[in-house]
């Protein structure tokens, strides 16, 4: 059962508000003011899921109440209800952190669609959590099977290097690991919640690798109708890792140890860099 606070220091609104939700089987909680809501949050704002607060009240008004409460809880999802509705009212909600606002008069069902969102929402982003969580558990150093000195050293390496912006170079033959070690060195780096983009560069062409790894405008080469995003950018503040790199065509490799050693890359038919 999610946790509703409802804030509106009109009393009619608030008490019918809180009504139809409770009938919907949400628990609901009404407060007068942003400030009585802000002090329930210091003391007891810990389970408490969304928040639907009026825009307009005597005191604190809803956009600085949603900017201490997102302090005190950053997990909260703001519903904003309001008689202003403006587009600069709706921008600045959205900025300070509000989900969607909703334009008085409101009907039931107007609102019971935005909390479905919510609902929906906030199960995607605790699938998420578990996910990261389960994946970081499966890569975890005890993952890499082996007790001897050489691999006891392996785990040092890692150690020292997943928390660093260094390029690493993974060596040995087919089976032996090296895509494994790359999952626990991201795994095990504060670039965990970041992406881990993976390239196999054997099996990419000459013509498109430069694209692919780069990037390219619209109007770049024939065929290019739009604007593409490539691997280095996919992975920017994560991991990118170039399997089979010895495949790369020697007149790319300039470009590659460029990108590497500057942290920057040159997008095929435009003179911009991008860091």
């Amino acid at each position: 059962m999610l946790s509703i606070y409802v804030i509106d220091d009109e009393r009619l609104i608030r008490v019918t508000t809180a009504d139809e939700l409770r009938e919907q089987g949400y628990s609901v909680r009404e407060f007068a003011s942003g400030e009585a809501a802000l002090q329930e949050l210091r003391e007891n704002g810990s389970d408490v899921d969304i928040i639907l607060s009026d825009l307009k009240m005597p005191g604190m008004d809803g956009l600085q109440f949603i900017s201490k409460a997102k302090a005190l809880n950053p997990n909260i999802y703001f519903l904003l209800i309001t008689a202003y509705a403006t587009v600069n009212t709706a921008v600045e909600a959205m900025k300070l952190g509000a989900y969607d606002y909703l334009a008085k008069p409101f009907n039931l069902e107007e609102l019971l669609l935005s909390l479905e969102r919510i609902k929906e929402l906030k199960a995607v982003k605790e699938e998420n959590v578990q996910l990261r969580s389960h994946v970081k558990r499966k890569f975890d150093l005890t993952s890499f099977v082996g007790s001897g000195p050489e691999t006891q050293k392996v785990f040092e390496l890692i150690k020292i290097i997943a928390d660093k912006n260094t390029s690493v170079l993974i060596t040995g033959e087919t089976g032996t690991g090296k895509e494994l070690l790359t999952n626990i060195i991201h795994y095990n780096s504060n670039r965990s919640h970041k992406p881990l983009v993976k390239v196999s560069c054997a099996i990419l062409s000459r013509e498109l690798f430069e694209s692919e790894l780069f990037g390219h405008i619209k109007g770049a080469f024939t065929g290019a109708d739009a604007n593409k995003t490539g691997r280095f950018e996919m992975a920017d503040k994560g991991t990118l890792y170039l399997d089979d790199i010895d495949d790369i065509p020697l007149e790319l490799q300039v470009k590659l140890l460029r990108a590497l050693e500057e942290s920057e890359i040159e997008k095929v038919g435009s003179t911009q860099t991008v860091k």
